[in-house]
């Protein structure tokens, strides 16, 4: 790849990355409005992604996918146990 190509690359990244993020604060937002844990979690996942994309670019999510699944995965576990804690305490 030339510069150009590889700066164009680099400023398409940063823009889907941007956009990745603003649709995870928009579902970030909506979760909490409506209330739902799910998609709040979802939300900073988009968020998560679109600011790893803006800075390092897509191959590195590619090369990382399985890392950032597994972050996913515990976030959402502590999530719910979060709260059914929550929901323990709140009903005594």
């Amino acid at each position: 790849m030339t510069t150009l190509e590889n700066h164009i690359e680099e400023k398409q990244n940063m823009m889907e990355g941007m956009f990745t993020q603003t649709k995870g604060v928009m579902r970030e937002q909506a979760g909490k409005i409506s209330g739902d844990k799910a998609s709040q979690l979802n939300g900073k996942r988009e968020q998560m992604m679109g600011k790893l994309q803006r800075n390092y670019g897509s191959s590195w999510i590619v090369r990382n996918s399985k890392w950032l699944f597994a972050g996913t995965i515990s976030a959402a576990m502590i999530t719910i146990i979060a709260v059914f804690i929550t929901r323990g305490t709140t009903k005594r």
